[in-house]
C-alpha cells in the first residue's frame, strides 16, 4: 500500500520522465509492434480494493498515467475483515472501466 500523496508523486515522477506506458503499449511492443522506453513502467493495482476507483483513479488521470487493476472476481462487493476497506462492486468495476485510464 502507498498513501495517496506518495502514488501521486510517483505518478507525476513517471508521467515526467515519459516512462509510464499501458497494457496496450505493452502488448505492442511484444507483438514487435512498438517500441517503449528501455526503462518503460506499467502501473499495476493489484488488489481491487474501493481506493483504486476513489483514491487511484483520480490521481491517475490528473497525471496521465495509464495502469491495469488485477481484480480476484471471488472478492468484488466483498468486506473483509483483514482488508482496510471494502473490495469493488461490479458498478465500481465498471466505472474503473469506463475510465479509460486503468483497465480492468
Amino acid at each position: 500500500c502507498v498513501g495517496a500523496e506518495d502514488f501521486e508523486a510517483q505518478m507525476r515522477l513517471l508521467r515526467d520522465q515519459g516512462r509510464a506506458i499501458s497494457l496496450g503499449d505493452l502488448r505492442e511492443f511484444l507483438r514487435g509492434e512498438r517500441e517503449v522506453p528501455e526503462d518503460a513502467c506499467l502501473v499495476s493495482i493489484d488488489d481491487g480494493l474501493r481506493s483504486t476507483l476513489e483514491v487511484a483513479l483520480p490521481i491517475l488521470a490528473r497525471c496521465e498515467v495509464p495502469a491495469v487493476a488485477f481484480v480476484s472476481s471471488a472478492l468484488i462487493e466483498r468486506t473483509i475483515e483483514a482488508a482496510p476497506e471494502p473490495y469493488l462492486s461490479w458498478r465500481e468495476l465498471r466505472e474503473l472501466a469506463d475510465s479509460q485510464v486503468v483497465e480492468v
